[in-house]
């Protein structure tokens, strides 16, 4: 499951003294987006939102802000369905 690392973004923006309008100006989303963002587990920002991000923070890819994270979906469990069915 692909995910957005959402803690570096926060870190980011904390070491560069950047707060979530600043970053809402930068991106050109609105303020309510940002906070969304930051805040929703689930969210995933548009990758012209990511690729604004490599231009405020130098020295990140669009690939820094997305986490692989492993799906939580049991294979057992999908080979026990297709037996019962």
């Amino acid at each position: 499951m692909v995910k957005f690392n959402r803690e570096l973004l926060k870190r980011l923006m904390a070491e560069n003294k950047i707060n979530g309008s600043e970053l809402a100006r930068r991106t050109g989303v609105t303020r309510s987006c940002v906070s969304k963002i930051l805040n929703d587990p689930n969210r995933m920002p548009e990758s012209r939102f990511l690729l604004t991000l490599n231009n405020i923070f130098a020295g990140y890819t669009m690939n820094d802000f997305i986490l692989n994270e492993p799906s939580t979906f049991d294979n057992t469990e999908q080979a026990a369905t297709r037996e019962a069915v």
